[in-house]
């Protein structure tokens, strides 16, 4: 009776620790849909003097502005009732390539973060002796 209580006791703990060391996979959050504008902050570097060229924080959300992911590599922007852009992109891991660049978007940016709700997209460019660096919060 004590070999089989103290056998079962092993196959227990042998079960839990094997089901303990299994790790689920993290599904990978796309990008596709309809995020809008949170914040944005654009600076600008140049001889070493730091200048805020833009810098915009929305409280509630703006539904007016907006970025729209749809599978395939299409997207749009859109200010409405001003313009809505159409841009191709490509995601490869955590950069994201917009070939002509977009105003708040630059042509090779990084997602520095992503889950269902937010997207925080940063991207850097040189332009002659300035180094302009945009920061994109998005959110669902």
């Amino acid at each position: 009776m004590k070999k089989s209580s103290s056998l079962c006791v092993l196959v227990f703990l042998i079960s839990v620790f094997a089901l303990s060391s299994c790790k689920k996979q993290a599904q990978p959050v796309a990008i596709t849909g309809k995020w809008y504008l949170k914040s944005y902050i654009a600076i600008e570097r140049r001889n070493n003097v730091t200048d805020t060229l833009e810098n915009d924080i929305v409280s509630v959300r703006d539904t007016s502005h907006y970025f729209e992911f749809y599978e395939g590599g299409k997207g749009v922007e859109a200010e409405l009732p001003f313009f809505t852009i159409d841009f191709n992109y490509q995601v490869s891991g955590s950069s994201l390539f917009i070939p002509n660049g977009l105003d708040r978007i630059g042509p090779t940016s990084i997602i520095t973060r992503i889950d269902p709700f937010n997207i925080v997209i940063k991207g850097t460019q040189s332009s002659g002796d300035a180094v302009i660096t945009r920061e994109l919060h998005l959110m669902e």
